[in-house]
């Protein structure tokens, strides 16, 4: 007989297990596609680029993840089928070198063509102070922060996302405190997030451009709380 049960929980502590697994199925949900042309467009690339993004914020932050646990003749496996990373109030993404260095980062950067490896730092302050210009000096540093939400293919349209959401949005909101996230999807901004979410949309960031100078992205920044 088989049964299974689906929970959202706390990567707490996170094994190089987990992290591989929620790092993967970030980049499946966004079909590897999400930083492509900052990293050379390669899937290894990719990968790197995601699991030091997934470590820091198990180490520095909060990784929740949406998982699947069967039971199987009293064997148990699980399945991890949507992650999101959180930072809370004085966190944020490689807060430090020692941090970048730790979680792969550095060495990351190390791989990538000169042109996607000086993209980085561009792309990083740019979408800070897009943020800013709208929100407010040092708001979303002083709030909860989502980095990055992804549900594997296989499971989406489930709901998963909006409760790897709430959980943290409660948490927020016992401690008065907003939840912030940018969305580079319009539609998501706000079919998902405004109208059935809740989150209200503050602005859209100026568009950035990609490693050669060609516009990729602009971010609705919505806020909860």
């Amino acid at each position: 007989m088989t049964s299974t049960a689906d929970r959202i929980e706390l990567l707490n502590p996170a094994n190089e297990s987990d992290i591989h697994e929620a790092t993967n199925v970030l980049g499946e949900s966004f079909h590897w596609r999400l930083f492509n042309v900052g990293c050379d467009e390669s899937k290894e690339l990719h990968y790197e680029c995601l699991h030091a993004w997934v470590k820091d914020a198990a180490a520095n932050g909060e990784v929740w993840v949406a998982r699947r646990v069967t039971l199987d003749e009293e064997e148990e496996k699980t399945t991890i089928m949507g992650a999101a990373m959180w930072y809370g109030p004085g966190q944020k993404l490689f807060q430090t070198p020692e941090l970048e260095q730790q979680c792969g980062w550095t060495e990351f950067l190390g791989k990538l063509s000169e042109s996607s490896r000086n993209w980085w730092p561009y792309i990083i302050k740019e979408s800070a102070a897009g943020v800013e210009d709208i929100l407010g000096k040092d708001v979303r540093l002083h709030n909860w922060h989502l980095q990055l939400l992804g549900v594997h293919p296989d499971f989406q349209r489930r709901g998963l996302g909006r409760k790897l959401c709430e959980v943290v949005e409660q948490k927020a909101k016992k401690s008065g405190l907003l939840t912030i996230l940018e969305a580079g999807n319009p539609n998501n901004a706000k079919h998902v997030y405004q109208d059935k979410m809740g989150y209200e949309l503050k602005g859209v960031t100026g568009v950035i451009n990609d490693p050669f100078g060609k516009p990729i992205v602009s971010y609705s920044v919505l806020v909860k709380g």
